[in-house]
């Protein structure tokens, strides 16, 4: 995903990227497997709310974090990506449709927001990052798929079925030292943007977001490693 990021921010001037391991996964999972065991997707049922609240507590987490790794003040111009795998498959045609999508992303934002409304933030808005969510369905390998412009229909596919179709494994350790960049890492160029954009829409907010990157000069991932 860093490489992602950095591919699309770097031709528009100097931008550095800062990989911020707080793991938005598991409380990803803990949303998906109550809010489907109990069929509650709605914005203010139990799952929602706890998912919230965790994401809150690891955006001030991160913000902390990214502003040591930089060893400087962060500014309104630095970004700072929220960044995990719903592990949930979803057609693009089902994109606007699916409950659970709309209501992940209302979650995050929500949690954006009560980040930026915390007292000790009100005053200080100049030296808050720009935070933007991107949840991928189901994993990160839906960007490799757009660029590589696969024969196949991948979106819809299970997060393992697609890393087996894209990689020969589901599991990225089993590939050779230089297998991912070469399966993969490689393809994630300017040029494969254009498709990215068309085949993946969970992409697209931050696709837009980033071409303001031209005034950034660091940026942090908020790694799921």
């Amino acid at each position: 995903m860093a490489r992602f990021l950095k591919t699309l921010v770097e031709p528009t001037g100097p931008c550095e990227e800062r990989i911020i391991g707080k793991n938005l996964s598991i409380l990803m999972k803990q949303f998906r497997d109550k809010a489907s065991r109990a069929g509650q997707y709605g914005l203010f049922d139990k799952p929602a709310v706890k998912l919230r609240k965790g994401v809150v507590s690891l955006i001030h987490s991160a913000v902390g974090e990214f502003r040591d790794a930089i060893s400087r003040d962060l500014y309104h111009s630095d970004v700072l990506v929220l960044s995990t795998d719903a592990e949930w498959p979803v057609k693009t045609e089902e994109w606007h449709e699916v409950e659970r999508i709309v209501v992940i992303y209302r979650i995050l934002d929500g949690a954006i927001a009560e980040f930026y409304n915390a007292p000790h933030n009100r005053g200080n808005w100049e030296y808050l990052p720009l935070i933007v969510p991107l949840v991928l369905f189901p994993s990160t390998d839906v960007l490799i798929a757009a660029a590589k412009r696969v024969s196949f229909e991948f979106r819809g596919m299970k997060a393992t079925d697609l890393k087996q179709k894209l990689y020969g494994c589901s599991d990225l350790n089993q590939l050779r030292a230089d297998g991912l960049k070469r399966m993969a890492l490689d393809y994630l160029t300017q040029d494969a943007c254009t498709q990215i954009y068309s085949s993946v829409p969970e992409s697209r907010t931050l696709l837009r977001t980033l071409t303001w990157c031209q005034y950034c000069e660091f940026f942090g991932y908020g790694s799921d490693g």
